[in-house]
């Protein structure tokens, strides 16, 4: 794209280049791949984030090894503002695909022992055809806890998010993700896991769901409940 500053930054591996464009798709940023067949380059991919944020600049670094691309984009608000976020990308044929990832967002509130955390199980990763789990510990133990899960995490019918839950008697709390699914969770020493089978489909790679923990709590506020940071979890192929 013109104004795009492509050649930002670049990386060569064998008969394949990886050149930056961090103005790119209005400054979200972007990146190219190029493959040479004899003394001819040819243009094979442009790859771009799944959760592409204006002023990230995406491809600000890039670095090829073979099949794998690693790209980052210092701007991205994975973990607040300008956190910065890398992505890594593998060929399958033609095709750079994302690899799954898992970004946490957003701040949990106090209840009354700690402050609830939803995090990754060791080891889990969101592939299509097995099972992602997530941990959501700090509770106090044996009280109802939930998770909920969403498309988004900036609409929620008519409702912007983040929406605070301080009308509700609930200051410091919010809600992250939209509404979509809701499902308990087994809490019986103040750490539950639960995990969730995804399908062998190839659609649901590079969709995005949007998690948070909730834990009832009588004592933190006048809402009865404590909530938990939000997890970003990007749907990858095996």
């Amino acid at each position: 794209a013109a104004q795009g500053n492509f050649g930002d930054s670049a990386a060569l591996s064998g008969d394949t280049a990886l050149i930056g464009a961090i103005l790119d798709e209005h400054a979200s940023g972007s990146a190219y791949v190029f493959v040479r067949t004899g003394t001819s380059w040819s243009q094979q991919a442009k790859l771009t984030a799944s959760d592409a944020q204006s002023s990230a600049f995406f491809g600000v670094s890039v670095a090829v090894s073979g099949d794998t691309a690693l790209v980052g984009a210092w701007g991205h608000d994975g973990r607040g503002s300008a956190s910065g976020s890398a992505y890594v990308f593998v060929r399958s044929g033609t095709s750079w695909i994302q690899q799954p990832r898992v970004t946490e967002f957003g701040a949990s509130c106090p209840g009354t022992l700690a402050f609830p955390v939803l995090q990754p199980a060791a080891g889990s990763s969101p592939k299509i055809g097995e099972a992602f789990d997530v941990v959501l510990s700090s509770l106090p133990p044996t009280n109802p806890a939930f998770l909920v899960l969403g498309l988004s995490n900036t609409q929620w019918l008519s409702m912007n998010l983040p929406m605070s839950l301080a009308p509700f008697g609930a200051p410091g709390c919010s809600l992250l993700v939209s509404g979509d699914f809701l499902t308990g969770v087994v809490n019986t020493t103040g750490t539950a896991t639960q995990g969730f089978p995804i399908p062998l489909d190839l659609s649901l790679v590079e969709l995005h769901i949007y998690f948070q923990g909730f834990v009832m709590d009588p004592v933190a506020n006048l809402f009865g409940v404590a909530v938990s940071n939000g997890l970003n979890v990007t749907i990858g192929s095996r």
